[in-house]
């Protein structure tokens, strides 16, 4: 998971866009938010991954401060998911990710 943006505002007030991508299928899901924030990474995981796909087992984010705060970590952990952070200043590590931005 990573944000890219900001972006001009959009009509519905969006300027960030939330890309998640599924590893082993190289499923591709980009969710414009408002924000790219602890709680619309956490609103947009649930709504959009947990509901509709199931639980991942990992779930590989950068170091932001969106993805590293106790409450995302702490929602990870209650639904049993294993965070990696990746290395800072480091695309490489995510190349898959990093290329579709």
């Amino acid at each position: 998971m990573d944000y890219i943006g900001p972006f001009n505002k959009t009509s519905r007030g969006n300027t960030y866009a939330l890309v998640i991508i599924d590893y082993a299928s190289r499923f591709l899901a980009v969710v414009p938010t408002k924000r790219a924030d602890t709680l619309t990474s956490q609103t947009v995981f649930e709504d959009k991954i947990l509901f509709h796909h199931g639980r991942p087992s990992r779930v590989v984010t950068d170091g932001g401060t969106h993805f590293t705060g106790t409450t995302y970590r702490s929602f990870l952990a209650e639904h049993g998911i294993q965070h990696t952070i990746l290395m800072p200043h480091s695309p490489q590590s995510n190349v898959i990710a990093e290329r579709s931005n």
